[in-house]
Order: structure tokens, then sequence, then C-alpha cells
């Protein structure tokens, strides 16, 4: 692996060891860890579309099960 892709793989860690932490109490009060749900990014304002790589590289390393559709590449402009 480049280091290029280690320092991100590191990033990554230490964002999700701080968003993470102990838990969210809430959502572990309320919602059940076997429940599975829907999410969409929308873009609320017009812009151009970059960190599709790193989006998904998270979402695996919090769940590698998910499923993840990117519809447009980096660099597509959106509104």
């Amino acid at each position: 692996m480049s280091s290029s892709k280690l320092q991100i793989e590191e990033i990554i860690d230490l964002a999700l060891a701080e968003d993470f932490g102990k838990g969210d109490v809430t959502t572990e009060a309320l919602i059940p860890g076997d429940q599975r749900g829907t999410g969409f990014i929308v873009a609320k304002e017009e812009g151009i579309l970059a960190g599709t790589e790193v989006a998904n590289r998270v979402f695996h390393r919090v769940d590698p099960e998910l499923k993840v559709e990117i519809f447009l590449e980096d660099g597509a402009r959106v509104k």
C-alpha cells in the first residue's frame, strides 16, 4: 500500500476513534444493534463532488458489509 493510502487509513482511524469514543448512548438506547436502514448524501448547494473514495473507505471501516452505491464520480458538478 502506498504511503498516501496509509496516511488516509491513519486519518480515518483517528477520526473514527474521536467520533465513536465510548459510543453514542442515545443511539444505543433507542436503536437495536441489528436494525438496518438506508441513507443518502445530498448536496444542498452547487459545488464539485470530491472525496467519494475516502467516504467509501470510512463506511466500510464502520461496517464491512455495508452496500455503498456512488452515483457520481469525483469532479462531477452537483446542485
